[in-house]
């Protein structure tokens, strides 16, 4: 505070920051932010959100912290921390599945699902004419065909794999080898033709009542198990990994042209919709309320003062901020005159 400030002007000061004081006080808080936010919500009326703010200013705004800023080095340990966390607590021994997809919401879901034709059909062909799902199906029908003719048994009590060696020793030694490769060649073909064909069979299937009552049931059996059932199939270090692999995704993600453009396109229909509606009216609109306003307000606002005003650095704080004014030589002049 300047040592030479006008007599009078210091006591106004102690005076004001005695009232500001008093005014900050827990008890006069209430009132004072209903007051306040009252009073905003009736001048806000007549302005509208294209005369408060521009898209260009929000746009910078979220540029600023969902692509620009720079995360710290710790945010990554800070991640795993919460996966561990997450992972071990008592809360996922309580909670069934059900308690998180009420059994409405699950069946909506499935609905829904089925009704996107176009992707499982996609998944479907895209699947069946995949030439490594043709190879698996081909070594299977082998393997199989293999074991059955092994098994077979000819008079005298003599296995077909017996009689398969007796035959290869008076054979030549590739004809073993010619016969097992023509196999695998005639079972490929068949695999291939018959699979192109059974598209059709698939996707009936999963368009058929049956499979809707075949995923149902599978809700229903699994329904009542706890989340913490499902640590059997993911390890404390796998769900730590997949939410830093998450974190990695996301900082590579926000670095493209595509998540700026989409927060452009967000924030352009948004003010498309809202560009001539005033504050009040956006307010209830997004489901702001003034007992929203002043809950928060009173939630925050009372517990800080509280801890400035025990440490002596709220009256700091307002004297010093007042200080320059009373001290100004407007303030000089209005007493001297």
């Amino acid at each position: 505070m300047p040592e030479d400030m006008h007599p009078t002007a210091r006591k106004l000061l102690e005076a004001h920051v005695a009232y500001m004081m008093n005014e900050l006080a827990t008890e006069q808080l209430g009132s004072r932010f209903a007051a306040g936010i009252e009073k905003f919500q009736e001048q806000v009326t007549d302005i509208t959100l294209g005369e408060a703010v521009t898209p260009e200013q929000i746009k910078q705004t979220v540029y600023r912290y969902a692509i620009d800023m720079q995360l710290g080095g710790a945010l990554p340990e800070l991640v795993g921390d919460i996966a561990r966390r997450i992972y071990r607590h008592r809360a996922l021994d309580k909670t069934t599945l059900q308690g998180l997809v009420p059994d409405t919401h699950a069946q909506e879901f499935l609905e829904k699902t089925l009704e996107l034709e176009k992707i499982y059909q996609a998944l479907i062909i895209e699947s069946v004419s995949n030439p490594i799902y043709s190879e698996v199906i081909s070594d299977l029908l082998y393997a199989g065909i293999r074991d059955f003719v092994a098994g077979l048994k000819f008079p005298g009590s003599r296995s077909a794999a017996r009689v398969g060696r007796a035959l290869s020793r008076r054979a030549r030694p590739e004809l073993g080898e010619e016969l097992e490769e023509a196999l695998r060649q005639f079972i490929a073909r068949g695999a291939r033709t018959r699979l192109q064909a059974s598209q059709q069979q698939f996707l009936a299937a999963v368009e058929s009542e049956q499979f809707r009552e075949i995923l149902l049931d599978l809700w229903d059996d699994n329904k009542e198990r706890v989340v913490a059932d499902f640590r059997r199939y993911l390890s404390k270090r796998d769900v730590e990994e997949f939410f830093v692999i998450g974190y990695e995704y996301f900082q590579h993600l926000r670095k493209t042209r595509f998540f700026r453009e989409m927060i452009d396109v967000g924030i352009d229909t948004f003010f498309a919709k809202y560009n001539d509606t005033n504050l009040r009216d956006l307010l209830d609109e997004v489901g702001v309320t003034q007992e929203m306003m002043l809950a928060e307000a009173m939630q925050f606002a009372p517990p800080i003062l509280e801890m400035l005003r025990e440490r002596g650095l709220l009256e700091e704080l307002l004297r010093e901020n007042l200080a320059d004014f009373y001290a100004s030589d407007a303030v000089v002049a209005l007493l001297s005159g």
